[in-house]
């Protein structure tokens, strides 16, 4: 139905609701919105700058801008967002904040302060609040950097590797040979 004050309202077989009202919208926002309500009991609305909004009855807040942005918001807190360039972003009640960028690169940050990164050569580095580095790589080699300045590698043919501030080169293989430089 339109009536002059330009509302116009419309309702479907199927349940669903569909409302635009000039007047309501301009005291909320000063451009008309068109707003949608399915028996499903999700609500969604479209203003014209592009802005879409759905919220379903499970309690997640979707939204999408004309930039291409979608943002999801779960009632477990989890909050969402991917933006055109493909860069996928999560946060989570507990504090963790992830990104997933489109050339493959996951990183990772922890309430504790741990930052983890993961690229698709399939090298994963962290760095913890106390300053240590560690890095893995796809060949097996792993690698350690402490904040005193002691540096550590341990590689796929059992050679553990350590070399430490005051100059001292630490090697060990599997035969069981100690070797050391000062």
């Amino acid at each position: 139905s339109y009536n002059p004050e330009g509302t116009l309202t419309s309702y479907n077989p199927e349940g669903t609701l569909t409302s635009y009202n000039p007047e309501v919208h301009k005291q909320v926002n000063p451009e008309s919105t068109l707003t949608s309500y399915t028996p499903e009991s999700t609500l969604t609305s479209y203003n014209p700058e592009g802005t879409l909004t759905c919220y379903n009855p499970e309690g997640t807040l979707t939204s999408y801008n004309p930039e291409g942005t979608l943002t999801s918001y779960t009632p477990g807190g989890t909050l969402t967002s991917n933006t055109p360039k493909g860069i996928l972003t999560s946060y989570n009640p507990e504090g963790t904040l992830t990104s997933y960028n489109p050339e493959g690169t996951l990183t990772s940050y922890s309430p504790e302060g741990t930052l983890t990164s993961y690229n698709p050569e399939g090298t994963l580095t962290s760095y913890n609040p106390e300053g240590t580095l560690t890095s893995y790589s796809p060949e097996g080699t792993l690698t350690s950097y402490n904040p005193e300045g002691t540096l550590t590698s341990y590689n796929p043919k059992g050679i553990l590797t350590s070399y430490n501030p005051e100059g001292t080169l630490t090697s060990y293989n599997p035969e069981g040979t100690l070797t050391s430089y000062n």
